[in-house]
């Protein structure tokens, strides 16, 4: 049984790989921390609490499911972009700490998708069962969240400043199944602030969208497919 945690451990790019051939091999779920405020985060480190990682989207590169990353207090100025599933009893969660405030700022930046699932619509694929939860995104050039995948959950984020002047979204699920989004605040977005297009069985609570430029709301397009449920 040693061997075997050892090979898990030591050797999860390979599982990686024999998950998409089909050969599944549970993992052992992990517990991983970034901080970039901690003098000992580096991106070469181990993800502990003592050793933590230095940015998010390494912790997103290492993740597998069952896997949950704690992002410490501190304001994170990359665009991010998701690199694993979870799986249906193994999620991926991205979270912050309990108690931090953890902002995701794109001043700057030219990334249109500034959080970006990367699915089959923008050449890449699905990315399903990820919880993302707690965050303040920002000041990002159009999209804040590009949603494409199933059974995601999108949670207690406060998003602002969306592509004012670019008929910006704060959340947007562009194709997908059984997507949640659930007690989030967005204001002052260039559209709407959450989108729901090409997607079947939605479910969106609990969330307030205000200020917005063109439209103040929630937006369910006409080619969306089966059922939505929304309650606020």
């Amino acid at each position: 049984m040693k061997f075997i945690r050892f090979f898990l451990i030591f050797h999860r790019p390979l599982i990686r790989a024999l998950l998409i051939f089909g050969l599944v091999i549970p993992l052992e779920a992990e517990t991983y921390f970034v901080d970039k405020n901690n003098t000992r985060a580096s991106d070469s480190s181990t993800g502990t609490r003592e050793n933590p990682w230095y940015s998010i989207q390494h912790s997103l590169n290492q993740l597998q499911p069952g896997d949950t990353v704690f992002v410490r207090e501190g304001i994170y100025t990359n665009p991010l972009r998701m690199s694993s599933s979870g799986l249906n009893d193994q999620a991926i969660v991205i979270q912050v700490f309990p108690g931090d405030e953890v902002i995701i700022d794109g001043t700057g930046s030219t990334r249109e998708k500034f959080i970006d699932w990367k699915g089959s619509a923008s050449n890449g694929v699905n990315k399903n069962h990820i919880v993302f939860d707690g965050f303040i995104v920002r000041n990002v050039p159009r999209w804040a969240i590009w949603i494409e995948g199933d059974h995601n959950v999108i949670q207690n984020c406060i998003i602002y400043n969306c592509g004012v002047s670019t008929k910006g979204v704060g959340i947007l699920i562009r194709q997908g199944n059984r997507n949640i989004i659930r007690r989030n605040e967005v204001s002052n977005c260039g559209w709407n602030g959450i989108n729901a297009e090409n997607s079947s069985y939605t479910l969106i609570e609990y969330n307030v969208s205000r200020d917005n430029v063109l439209h103040f709301g929630i937006n369910i397009f006409p080619n969306t497919s089966d059922a939505q449920v929304m309650q606020t």
